[in-house]
């Protein structure tokens, strides 16, 4: 329970920076560093149970396995008395009577209390998933449709799934991912198309991938233990929204963004299936209004996130840190070993990843077969559990892959496991074997010393020469020619029979964004790239020379991601459409749908290929922001040939452009073509009077619109401005706007305030104007007895019943806390008078006493400078107590 409070104060700041680190860090990375805070919570558990010895003299380190943990001292027990003697009946009573039965200490009783509600909410848990599960057993049937069937296989066959079965069931609003023993994805009984089918598969396959349902195990696990605790319910609810972007994140690596606004599409026609959060134990696609529109915004966003290793660095440390402050170091520090022997990679599957740095195994740079001689040169010991002592603990190796003369070295961590000695190694299984198939003019393949970083030439080779693979990048197979190791691009080797099979499966599902070799230029061109986008704003603002000259740059330097849907820019060359005769002809395309191309408020144009297809070019142009916030996309093959057209509804939302930046444009006096003041404001009033039904008379409020021009954006724009106001020439003047941006020329809808929250800010206003009219004639709100405040806002504030805290016991609480905490006396007491709040469960907080402490003349200047000090009405703890200096958060 020592690293409890650190801990939560950690979570609780991390949370509160996530805004300013989805900039910088990938979803990955955030995802990761909230499980290594959920870790934080659950590790600490379990040391309190399971007490471990070290022994005090230092243990000399002659040999690189990771030094033994003593099994725990066993504990003195008192003797248990002779059970024969005690079922005989005794002569004599006792002369002594019994002892008083002791009373129940307050520890006891918060042991007791803390031990109910896990117990309590891992029912609710358990009930709530068995109902879940039995629905789906009543409900789940298997999905027949062949072409469907088709996809899915197709798709488990290249993320490398394997007997997870599909089914459709009715008691599902949305596609999902159930079952941790027997994973299951489930569809709702309605008809998808195989366009959003392909997305749901490989999202709901990236789940099973990643482990998802464990973590949200180990989530589930943290609330039952913590359930009194509101930093892990909040940790828990960020998990599931980063968890989903995370998930995002690697199925759309690499993917340009008419992908990602497809992409997007589906999740927003799933939210429209599912309203509500899925169940814990699966995966689902909706997570909260703020998180959905978080979420696709991330989705968007083609900016290159750098700094992951360092966040999880610096998460990993803080956690580390909450841990050791509060237990023995001696306990729980493993140390890094430095060492120099030589071995073989192994496993049991055969097949062993090297990654970059010691951590995502799944995300490997090399993938090695069993049997490959290294160099073990480092060993990290990280907190991991392991069932047989009774601590977290998972060993790192780095190996270096040895190298002749001329060669490149190859090295990496890889789990501990799959290092073994050479003395200790008896078996080497034979290799795949591949034959070099290259150029058909020269007959011949070169041997490269690298995977690309350099192209030197170590040696020349006939085609249908035989190699041995002893493993692979994402780019080239390492290869061995006669005793000879060198590198040769992969598509320029062939297999058959079970050497293609082996090679197949040994295929990760995702690499490591960075090649081996290739850090220092991924480096160097990250830079560059975030120098290119601070200076010209967002790649899909750039012109097309623009991307062209980047996407050279990115050939030239090497860090062109290989896979075969990324988009590769080019410029228009000798044969080409223009870019003036292309737009026109996209143009073209829309007037062909009764669509007006000068409705829109951007258009942005694309020429390139796809990595896959370079025999292909292919135009398009994405028309943004039109009218109903629907964009268009129109495809143009090389010759102007149109290949697709494509609409992608509420691409608009959120605002596309900065309301801000919008109604500060220049005021400009409208045109023939446009349309007038009066005609705007009637339009934003209709707009007004649908969005909200509880509206006043049209005279009631202020209307202010203008035409402006925002040089920027090449715009113009009606803006219009629906004021109510309170309190009119006070100081206290309250407004609330109703905002709406017209298109100029038809008046249609750029952007308006969403319904409902509008409502939200109208209602909390019109409650602040109803307590400040009450307060003229009762005072401040603090200062209301607990039956006014309750009657003036029940669903904060309520009177304590029988059997309740009371108002007595609650000041008792509040000064003890005052006195161990903020050094009070009972000589303050006289100087300050406490007012009371008996407040409802809300936002995770418990029934709870709120008392402001404050002396009369904060009270009089209005300062409010005093003590807070909060109570959980139920159990008495002490929930926080602020002074004059402290930061509410």
């Amino acid at each position: 329970m020592g690293v409890m409070l650190p801990t939560t104060l950690l979570t609780l700041g991390f949370i509160a920076v996530l805004p300013l680190v989805y900039r910088r860090c990938s979803a990955r990375s955030v995802h990761w560093a909230l499980v290594i805070l959920l870790a934080a919570f659950l590790i600490p558990v379990r040391p309190t149970m399971i007490p471990i010895t070290l022994p005090s003299a230092p243990v000399e380190m002659t040999q690189t396995l990771p030094m033994p943990i003593l099994p725990a001292a066993p504990r003195a027990q008192a003797p248990l008395p002779d059970q024969d003697s005690a079922l005989k009946p005794t002569e004599q009573p006792p002369t002594n009577p019994a002892p008083a039965a002791q009373p129940i200490t307050l520890r006891e009783a918060l042991l007791a209390a803390w031990a109910l509600g896990a117990l309590g909410m891992l029912l609710w848990h358990l009930i709530h998933h068995l109902r879940f599960a039995r629905l789906i057993k009543r409900w789940a049937v298997p999905v027949l449709d062949p072409t469907v069937l088709q996809l899915y296989d197709e798709i488990a066959d290249e993320a490398h799934v394997r007997n997870v079965p599909l089914y459709l069931c009715q008691a599902v609003r949305t596609p999902m991912l159930v079952g941790i023993a027997r994973p299951r994805v489930l569809l709702p009984d309605e008809k998808l198309s195989l366009s959003e089918l392909h997305f749901v598969f490989r999202h709901e396959f990236m789940h099973l991938k990643r482990r998802d349902l464990w973590v949200k195990a180990l989530q589930g696990l943290a609330l039952c233990l913590y359930w009194w605790n509101p930093a892990v319910h909040l940790l828990n609810r960020t998990m599931q929204s980063a968890c989903e972007s995370a998930c995002d994140e690697a199925l759309l690596r690499g993917a340009q963004l008419p992908q990602r606004q497809f992409y997007s599409e589906t999740i927003l026609s799933a939210i429209r299936r599912q309203p509500h959060a899925a169940p814990m134990l699966t995966t689902g696609f909706y997570g909260g209004k703020k998180g959905m529109k978080k979420r696709i915004t991330n989705i968007l966003d083609m900016g290159t996130k750098r700094f992951g290793a360092a966040l999880l660095a610096l998460v990993l440390l803080g956690a580390t840190f909450t841990s050791l402050a509060t237990t023995q170091t001696e306990d729980n520090f493993h140390p890094t070993e430095t060492v120099n022997e030589q071995g073989f990679l192994t496993s049991k599957e055969g097949v062993v990843h090297l990654t970059m740095i010691p951590t995502d195994y799944e995300y490997p740079q090399v993938v090695y077969f069993a049997g490959v001689p290294v160099v073990a040169d480092e060993i990290i010991h990280k907190e991991v559990f392991q069932r047989q002592s009774g601590e977290y603990v998972e060993d790192w190796v780095h190996v270096t892959v040895p190298a002749r003369d001329g060669e490149t070295t190859m090295s990496g961590y890889t789990l501990y496991e799959h290092f073994v000695r050479q003395a200790d190694y008896a078996e080497k299984p034979p290799y795949p074997v591949g034959t070099l198939a290259g150029d058909s003019v020269t007959g011949t393949v070169a041997l490269y010393k690298d995977n690309g970083v350099t192209h030197g030439v170590l040696g020349v080779f006939a085609n249908g020469t035989q190699v041995q693979i002893m493993g692979f990048t994402r780019t080239h197979y390492q290869v061995s020619i006669d005793g000879q190791w060198g590198f040769v691009p992969r598509e320029l080797v062939q297999f058959t029979g079970e050497d293609e099979a082996r090679v197949k499966a040994a295929e990760p599902g995702e690499y490591d964004s960075i090649n081996p070799g290739m850090e220092a230029a991924y480096e160097r061109m990250n830079a560059r790239y975030q120098a290119l986008t601070d200076k010209y704003g967002d790649v899909n603002d750039w012109t097309i020379a623009m991307r062209a000259q980047w996407s050279q740059e990115q050939i030239e330097a090497g860090t062109l991601d290989p896979s075969p849907d990324v988009w590769v820019h080019l410029m228009p060359g000798e044969g080409d459409l223009t870019e003036e005769k292309a737009r026109e002809l996209a143009d073209a395309v829309l007037t062909g749908e009764k669509l007006d191309p000068k409705a829109y408020l951007q258009v942005r144009p694309y020429y390139f290929v796809l990595n896959g297809e370079r025999d292909k070019p292919t135009w398009q142009f994405t028309y943004g922001a039109g009218p109903d916030n629907t964009d268009w996309v129109v495809q143009l093959d090389r010759a102007g040939k149109p290949v697709e057209l494509r609409s992608i509804e509420n691409a608009g939302w959120p605002f596309p452009y900065g309301l801000d930046e919008m109604f500060a444009g220049k005021v400009v006096t409208p045109e023939a073509d446009e349309i007038t003041s009066k005609e705007a404001a009637d339009i934003a009033w209709e707009l007004f009077v649908n969005a909200w039904p509880e509206h006043g008379a049209r005279e009631s409020y202020e209307m202010t619109a203008a035409l402006r021009a925002v040089e920027r954006l090449n715009m113009r724009a009606w803006t219009i401005s629906i004021d109510e106001v309170a309190n009119k020439g006070e100081d206290s003047e309250w407004r609330i706007s109703y905002l709406v941006v017209l298109r100029s020329t038809n008046g249609s809808v750029i952007y308006s305030t969403e319904p409902d929250e509008y409502k939200d800010i109208i209602t909390s206003f019109h409650e602040y104007a109803k307590q400040a009219e009450m307060e003229k004639e009762k005072g401040p709100l603090f200062t209301w007895s607990l039956e006014d405040k309750a009657a003036f806002s029940p669903d904060v504030y309520a009177v304590p019943q029988e059997g309740q805290m009371t108002q007595e016991q609650a000041w008792e609480i509040a000064v003890k806390a005052l006195k161990e905490q903020k050094g009070w006396t009972d000589d303050l007491l006289k100087d300050y008078t406490p007012y009371y709040f008996f407040c409802l469960p809300l936002y995770d907080l418990p029934l709870r006493w709120d008392i402001q402490v404050l002396t009369p003349a904060a009270v009089t200047e209005g300062n409010m400078d005093g003590f807070y000090v909060a109570i959980d009405a139920e159990t008495g703890e002490t929930l926080w107590v602020w002074g004059p200096g402290d930061s509410n958060g």
